[in-house]
C-alpha cells in the first residue's frame, strides 16, 4: 500500500466514508503540508514521501524515519 493510499484510507475510515469530507480533509492536509514544509524538516520529509513520482509505501517511510531517528 502506498503512502497516499494509506492516508486516504485512514481519512475515509475516520470520516465515515463521506466523500466530500474525505476530499476536504485530504485537500486541507496537502495545503498544510505545503505551508509548513519549509519550516519543518519532518514535514518536508513527509511531503517528499507523499508527493514523489515513485509511489512509496508506508513501510518505506517507517524505515526511513527509524533510520533517521538513529542518526539523530
Amino acid at each position: 500500500m502506498t503512502l497516499i493510499e494509506a492516508t486516504i484510507d485512514t481519512l475515509t475510515i475516520k470520516l465515515n466514508k463521506i466523500k466530500a469530507k474525505v476530499d476536504q480533509a485530504a485537500f486541507d492536509l496537502l495545503a498544510s503540508i505545503e505551508q509548513h514544509k519549509e519550516t519543518s524538516s519532518d514535514v518536508l520529509y513527509f511531503y517528499k514521501f507523499l508527493i514523489q513520482d515513485e509511489m512509496c509505501s508506508v513501510k518505506e517511510l517507517i524505515f526511513f524515519l527509524y533510520i533517521r531517528s538513529l542518526a539523530e
